[in-house]
């Protein structure tokens, strides 16, 4: 078993479809790094980003979650568009990690996952 994790970050639809700049570097993920990893055996863990829609979740006055929750339905949790993007949906089996601020290396269960499978090196996207 490979002591490696394929990290992929916030290539949530919502995200991708939003910006060409992101959506470009899908094809290569779908194709070539994705595939590339599973085949591997390379443990896959996928981030998004989701707030709580009650705000309960941040500090009244916090600059980033407000400018978050700007962005309307974008980053709610329970919208679709925090889902990670379909052309690289994840496997069964596979994990996502729900992040609520800017870091998923703080507040998630990352570090429980990547110690529970004894990683010891990451690859991050």
């Amino acid at each position: 078993m490979t002591t490696t994790a394929l990290i992929i970050g916030d290539l949530q639809a919502g995200i991708v479809d939003g910006h060409p700049f992101v959506a470009d570097m899908l094809p290569v993920m779908e194709e070539t790094i994705l595939p590339a990893a599973r085949a591997a055996g390379i443990l896959v863990i996928f981030i998004r980003t989701g707030l709580r829609t009650s705000g309960l979740d941040a500090a009244a006055g916090n600059p980033l979650v407000t400018a978050l929750r700007r962005a309307g339905t974008l980053f709610h949790e329970e919208s679709p568009e925090t889902l990670v993007h379909p052309r690289i949906a994840p496997l069964p089996g596979e994990a996502v990690v729900l992040k609520r601020r800017a870091s998923a290396f703080a507040g998630t269960d990352l570090d429980l996952l990547l110690r529970a499978q004894r990683i010891d090196s990451i690859v991050l996207t």
